[in-house]
Formats: C-alpha cells, structure tokens, sequence
C-alpha cells in the first residue's frame, strides 16, 4: 500500500496546489498539526509546507516535495548525524531517512543513503581493491568520469567483504575480515581518510555474507553466514558493538547468494540460490520475536529472538 503524507486538502481530482498526483485505490492521507512528520510503511511523498519540519521516513523510497520550487532554489547540506538540511525561500526543513527531494517540474535528487558513496556527494562510487598489494581506494563518479581517491593498505590476511554506513553519518565505511582470524571491522572513511574501528572476531565457519539494513534503523548491519551448518543472521552495529539477531537455518544445498530491498519496503532481504537445482529466492525480514520454524515452498518462518524470516518464491529457476 502507498502512503501520501501532506498538510493540505486533497481535491477528488488528486491534485494539492497545482501538483498532479496519480491516487490509485488503497493509498492514505494525512493532515498533520505539529511540524514533526513521521512516514508510515510503505512509499510516501511528503509535501513541503511553509514552516520548518522535522521529516522522519520509513527507509523506503520517500520523496519529499517541493510544490513551489526548483532544486536549484535548495541549499542541500548533509550532516554529520545522516540528516539532510533543505533550505528553501520560506522554510528550512530536516529530512531523516528520506530518499528523495523533487521539484514542481518533476525533477529529482537522490539524497539517500549509498552503500557506496565513499565522499557523501550522495554519488555512488566505485570501490576497488588490489589482492597483491593489499591496497584500497575509489573511483569517484563525477559526469561518469571516474577519479582516483586512495585510502590506505590493507595488512596481510585482510580483505574488503563489503561496504555501507555502519555509524550513520552518511557516509560510507569499508567492512574487513581478516580470513585467518575471522576478526571483523570497518574502516570508517573521512575526507578519503580511514579510520579503524574494531566489530569482534567471528566464531570458526563464520564469514561475511553481505551487508544491509535488516533492522530498519538507518544504519547497516553484518550479515553473517555458517558455511558448516547453514545458519544465517546479522550482527546489527551500534557504536561500534555488534548485537546478534538469529535468523534462521538454510536447508541443504542453500546459500546467501545476495543482499538487497527486493520487495520495496526499505528494509534489506537475503537473496538465496541453491547450488544444485539453481532456485533462487528472498527471504524478507521483519521484527518479531519467538516465531516457530517452517521452511517449505510457499513462505514459512524461522525461530529466534529477534526476527522473523519470511520465504518467498519470487524469481524463477535457471534453465
């Protein structure tokens, strides 16, 4: 279901000020008196207003609008706590979790998170590693013109397992797991500058899996996989500590093949492929607590503490 956020009246035309908007059956509305907005689940455009707003979003594909303005009449600065300040003629407002800023013609700007924006243009970059050498940097993408920026050299038994913003100031870090110890932890990116900060070690047959949002707080967690027994969950990164969520247990022949918002709701899911008959599906994840254990074809949910593991059979299988 999508979700239309604003503070005027809606005509049965779908129309606020002179902004055509296609309402489709479902969708829902609000009026807000305080000049706090929190967005509700789902896909939501939120309407400017001549006062200053807090905006929190829901992590999912949130577009803040701006009735009366062109982008280049915004003055966009990204914070250091991950918020986004948009100052327009008549009103200057904070946006959280928001993904998206468009203009009265239409146009847009991505101010979202980037698992890979290394600088905080909220441009993604490249990153590349070299395995001889250890050493680690990014093509910045500037008009699709890549430019070198270096960041540092890797010890030995240390690789880049992935990337994302595990401290939520907007700008990416690099996760690195030492493969001899199984140690685990992020180069926190400054000016093209890394600075270490240390998870913890993980246990033997642990490795990496992927990185994403799986708790919805903004920020990104570890995925975490059991090569030996097939278990799947996350370490979710607060300060720096890493907290387990269990979620589940592969069947034979299955592993994590990915990670991505495959269903739109703004949370990550774990794409799975197995080896043998090359079916590939997602496993969607949401907060819920002591749910009993099914995993068949259809959907199904998996015991633990923390979250729940729903299976859909999304994709097809390769020929």
């Amino acid at each position: 279901m999508d979700a239309l956020l604003c503070q005027r009246d809606l005509g049965e035309d779908g129309t606020i000020l002179g902004l055509n908007i296609n309402l489709t059956a479902g969708e829902q509305f609000y009026n807000f008196s305080t000049n706090t907005i929190t967005a509700a689940s789902g896909f939501n455009a939120i309407y400017h207003m001549p006062v200053n707003q807090t905006v929190i979003g829901n992590g999912a594909l949130d577009t803040y609008v701006f009735g009366s303005y062109t982008l280049s009449q915004l003055t966009i600065t990204r914070n250091a706590d991950g918020t986004v300040t948009v100052a327009a003629p008549d009103a200057t407002d904070t946006l959280s979790r928001v993904q998206m800023i468009q203009d009265y013609t239409g146009a847009r700007k991505f101010i979202g998170h980037s698992t890979s924006d290394f600088s905080g243009d909220g441009n993604s970059d490249v990153l590349l590693e070299n395995t001889t050498s250890g050493q680690i940097g990014t093509w910045e993408i500037s008009n699709n013109t890549p430019v070198w920026a270096s960041f540092s050299t890797e010890a030995a038994g240390w690789h880049a397992a992935g990337s994302g913003d595990f401290n939520g100031d907007g700008v990416s870090d690099i996760l690195l797991e030492n493969s001899s110890t199984g140690a685990v932890g992020t180069w926190e990116i400054t000016n093209n500058t890394p600075t270490w900060a240390y998870f913890s070690a993980e246990a033997t047959g642990w490795h990496v899996a992927g990185v994403g949002d799986f708790n919805n707080d903004g920020r990104s967690d570890v995925l975490l996989e059991n090569s030996s027994t097939g278990v799947v969950g996350t370490w979710e990164i607060t300060s720096n500590t890493p907290t387990w969520a269990y979620f589940s247990a592969e069947a034979t022949g299955w592993h994590v093949a990915g990670v991505g918002d495959f269903n739109g709701d703004g949370q990550s899911d774990v794409l799975l492929e197995n080896s043998s008959t090359g079916v590939v599906g997602m496993g969607d994840h949401q907060q819920h607590a002591n749910m009993g254990l099914l995993l068949r074809r259809g959907h199904g949910l998996a015991r633990g503490r923390r979250r729940r593991f729903q299976w859909r059979w999304t994709l097809g299988c390769s020929p």
